[in-house]
């Protein structure tokens, strides 16, 4: 039977692939394989599908130990890069007479500071911050 790969992880140094690699294969028997970028930046990390919450989680564990290390990404499950230490909680849908209004002015205000948001998200984004006791959330907007 043939073995379906899953993206796990983005990686910004090659160095650091192969430091998560080796990682990876010796602490967790986890094979991968890794395509690195031209000129060796961005590089992604492949694995087998029955091993990517495993991978996910060694991933983690990888970056704490040494200091949350930086120019790591992992894919969640549906493609998206997620920076190591942020976690999707939610997707939703916002209501269809919310799109005109925020599909021409909402999505130029996604990559800056919260105060730049639409009230309603802005206090919503707060009361999950401190619903979840966490120091920041953000949201991506399609």
């Amino acid at each position: 039977m043939e073995k379906k790969e899953k993206l796990a992880f983005i990686v910004e140094k090659s160095d650091v692939m192969k430091w998560l690699k080796s990682e990876l294969k010796e602490h967790y028997g986890i094979d991968s394989r890794a395509e690195y970028g031209f000129y060796h930046q961005i590089s992604h990390l492949y694995v087998d599908m029955n091993d990517y919450r495993k991978a996910i989680s060694a991933g983690f564990e990888f970056s704490a130990k040494n200091d949350g290390l930086r120019g790591i990404c992992w894919v969640d499950v549906h493609n998206d890069a997620q920076p190591i230490g942020y976690i999707p909680i939610m997707y939703g849908l916002l209501p269809q007479e919310r799109s005109n209004d925020i599909l021409e002015n909402f999505s130029r205000f996604v990559e800056y500071p919260v105060r730049f948001y639409p009230q309603d998200l802005k206090a919503y984004l707060f009361g999950l911050r401190n619903y979840c006791g966490v120091d920041g959330s953000f949201m991506k907007y399609y």
